[in-house]
């Protein structure tokens, strides 16, 4: 069973610029990596693997993402192109849309797998370069005695 806690995080002004920081390099990771599909599909009609575009993500330089969130960012992208692919399969009637570009005032969700941890109400957020971002959480335990299986 999955549990999750929805909690609203004060920043500081220096961690809302890392997280704004984050959030713009994951949407221009994204964008940089459509280009790549929509060209590709364009001229040849077929799509180019996950795997393929997860070879040239260690090329890809950002400030602020490590190595498991781009590929997290490029997971989603594969996952909206497949979602669409597979409305053309079933209803071609209704028209679908390819995934579209990120514009500059999108906030890009991340999804951090395993660069983070949660001790003793500190969130701490790996991000390139060995650093971390440090908030301070605001929130009782909801769950007495809650034992977490991963320590990541």
């Amino acid at each position: 069973m999955l549990l999750t806690l929805k909690i609203q995080l004060t920043l500081s002004a220096e961690q809302q610029a890392i997280i704004d920081a984050m959030s713009n390099d994951g949407r221009m990771m994204y964008n940089h990596f459509l280009g790549k599909l929509k060209e590709h599909y364009e001229t040849n009609k077929s799509l180019i693997s996950y795997y393929t575009q997860q070879k040239e993500l260690k090329d890809y330089k950002c400030d602020y993402l490590t190595f498991d969130v781009k590929k997290e960012i490029l997971r989603t992208l594969h996952n909206n192109y497949s979602s669409f692919f597979k409305l053309i399969k079933k209803n071609k009637d209704l028209n679908p849309k390819p995934p579209k570009f990120r514009g500059k005032d999108y906030f890009f969700t991340l999804s951090f797998t395993q660069d983070f941890i949660i001790k003793e109400n500190i969130l701490k957020i790996s991000y390139s370069n060995y650093r971390k971002l440090e908030i301070k959480l605001d929130y009782i335990q909801p769950i007495k005695d809650l034992i977490c299986l991963r320590n990541k």
